[in-house]
């Protein structure tokens, strides 16, 4: 059984890996952008994109809490304490129920999959050619295909973002407000969608059991479970391609506050 349970861990990670790549990419940035942001305008200067990203952030973990049976205790979408803290979901459960235990792994990873509908929405919502954005990003889904190594993933990476960068310079052209506040919103979003260090420490066990529980019903049903992977595959692919999209935009975010950073003087305490 252990044999089948590290090769379940291992076909996990390798159906993840270009996903993992994008969303610690994406961390990379967030951490840079929220770094230059604070240096430029203070303590409070990371508020400029929490105020928006962070809510959508709770709001996941929130959502996330119901199928999976948790109770909320409390809730608030943005309250900054000054240690670090910019919102967050208390809730409790019942240990002894192998599926709330393996629910801390989705609530705590649930800003990721929160963060790309809303993402979604609000380009439905603002930009008039949001079908041709949404098809750019689909059609870099056979370029990631192919991915198999650094070389290759940042090759791919950059031929997305080449075209989708394409596509959004038509719109902000066309329509440079309605283009500025969509750019504003989802880069906010894209740089407070990356789970937490706490969210991730309280998923680690919700993974080993959901581990656990793959690699059961692979023993169990060798074809049921490569059709799960199979699954998955495609699942990982298509949030993947979508996240060129967050890494473009919180790109762009983190230029803005370092040429700030650069032409401005900085502000002195918060």
């Amino acid at each position: 059984m252990a044999a089948w349970i590290l090769e379940t861990l291992t076909e996990l990670l390798t159906s993840a890996g270009v996903f993992l790549g994008f969303v610690f990419f994406l961390y990379f940035l967030q951490v840079l952008a929220c770094g230059l942001a604070m240096r430029q305008f203070g303590g409070k200067g990371i508020y400029l994109s929490a105020i928006v990203g962070t809510p959508v952030h709770e709001i996941s973990h929130a959502v996330m809490c119901l199928p999976f049976r948790h109770k909320i205790d409390e809730i608030s979408l943005f309250k900054p304490d000054g240690s670090g803290t910019l919102g967050y979901v208390t809730h409790s459960y019942n240990p002894s129920s192998l599926w709330q235990e393996i629910g801390n792994f989705f609530i705590g990873a649930a800003p990721l999959f929160g963060g790309t509908a809303t993402i979604y929405l609000l380009t439905s919502l603002l930009l008039p050619n949001s079908q041709e954005i949404f098809q750019t990003i689909q059609a870099s889904v056979e370029t990631y295909v192919s991915v198999s190594g650094v070389i290759s993933f940042f090759t791919a990476l950059y031929a997305a973002l080449s075209d989708l960068a394409s596509v959004l310079f038509v719109t902000a052209k066309a329509e440079p407000l309605r283009f500025a506040l969509w750019a504003y919103l989802t880069a906010s979003v894209s740089l407070h969608l990356s789970p937490s260090p706490v969210d991730m420490k309280g998923s680690v066990k919700g993974f080993i059991l959901l581990v656990l529980v793959i690699a059961g019903l692979r023993y169990i049903s060798y074809s049921t479970g490569e059709a799960l992977f199979d699954h998955l595959d495609g699942i990982f692919l298509s949030l993947s391609v979508t996240y060129s999209l967050c890494i473009l935009l919180a790109a762009g975010m983190a230029l803005i506050f370092f040429v700030l950073s650069l032409i401005s003087p900085k502000e002195q305490g918060n």
